[in-house]
């Protein structure tokens, strides 16, 4: 029994040829994967969005224009690619690289923990979150669950990866921020909008989650960027 279709020329004696197509550059390949992962295991039917950098119509980022309380979601028939936490510089690197080459809008929710590996792309990535192709939002800054933390320290998370945010990328995070591990209360979000981010942003389709856990309308987050 074969296991597949032949290919031309196998099993009849002649020479097959493979003519090998174009080769992407390693750290482009992984933020393709990346994000093509992300969106199939969060089962989104949705096509993709190729935008080009400033037409804000086109924009599919998990943020919106309102800044209310609560968690946003993207327009119907959209899904939002958010790039969480950041540990693995080449993986940072591909996914910037990939947003540079197809105009795609990206939100990055980077741990200033992590600076290292953002460090060497924040000069690729200024003029893209100027032109309003990528965001960036609040993740804190060493990636703690808050509902741990006295109230003190919540702050402190938020306001020091801020801080990072506005050094590194040119740009503030405000009023939109991701608490780690999805884990928030009333009393945390109270905290959080008194520190300047009303707008708790959540996802609802992961790389790390269940498939069958996800919903057709979904913003996408690839774990450890």
């Amino acid at each position: 029994m074969h296991g597949g279709p032949r290919r031309a020329g196998e099993g009849d004696g002649s020479q097959a040829r493979v003519e090998a197509g174009p080769v992407l550059p390693r750290r482009e390949l992984f933020g393709m994967l990346g994000l093509g992962l992300a969106a199939w295991l969060a089962g989104c039917a949705a096509p993709a969005v190729r935008a080009s950098p400033g037409r804000s119509g086109e924009t599919a980022t998990a943020s919106a224009s309102r800044a209310g309380s609560g968690s946003v979601a993207p327009p119907a028939g959209r899904i939002a690619l958010t790039v969480d936490d950041g540990y693995a510089p080449e993986v940072v690197a591909g996914y910037v690289a990939f947003a540079r080459r197809t105009g795609i809008h990206l939100t990055f929710s980077p741990n200033g923990t992590y600076a290292s590996a953002w460090a060497p792309q924040a000069g690729v990535l200024r003029p893209l979150i100027d032109v309003g192709q990528v965001q960036i939002m609040n993740h804190t800054f060493s990636h703690p669950r808050l509902t741990r933390l006295p109230a003190g320290r919540v702050r402190e998370e938020l306001e020091r990866n801020e801080q990072w945010i506005v050094t590194t990328f040119g740009t503030s995070a405000r009023p939109y921020w991701r608490p780690p591990y999805g884990a928030h209360t009333a009393a945390v979000d109270a905290i959080a909008r008194d520190a300047g981010f009303p707008t708790v942003v959540m996802w609802t389709g992961s790389s790390g989650t269940p498939a069958s856990s996800h919903r057709s309308s979904c913003s996408t987050r690839r774990g450890g960027a």
